[in-house]
């Protein structure tokens, strides 16, 4: 998978995953990580920083270790947040993804709910974020 695909794949994460923190707290992308950031004032602070470049490559192999990384990323956010996250259950779901027919398809599963993250198209040429 090349470096545009890994990054749009991290920012995409980044976007759907920002709708779910509350302020002054945000979900950003730098590259092929995602950050947490809390804003203090005019600045922000880095709070947590999870690398994806290598684990967004490896998509087309499986996605075990995307969810790893989602899942430190979950754990990370959660500390931060004080809470569960981004479901207020369990451990705050289960990171799950699968690519199909090149569709990357995201949700966090708890135990009676779960979030679905907004599916992306990895296709070349497609419009990138689909149904």
């Amino acid at each position: 998978m090349n470096d545009a695909v890994s990054m749009a794949v991290v920012a995409h994460l980044a976007r759907e995953l920002n709708a779910h923190v509350p302020p002054p707290f945000s979900i950003d992308s730098t590259g092929s990580s995602l950050v947490l950031l809390e804003a203090d004032g005019r600045k922000a602070r880095l709070v947590a920083s999870v690398p994806l470049d290598d684990v967004v490559a490896d998509l087309e192999v499986g996605c075990d270790r995307l969810e790893d990384g989602l899942a430190d990323f979950r754990d990370d956010v959660a500390m931060a947040l004080r809470a569960r996250w981004p479901l207020d259950e369990g451990a705050g779901g289960t990171p799950i993804c699968a690519l199909e027919t090149g569709v990357l398809r995201i949700r966090f599963q708890g135990p009676s709910s779960e979030l679905r993250l907004a599916d992306l198209n990895l296709d070349p040429g497609e419009p990138r974020t689909a149904g």
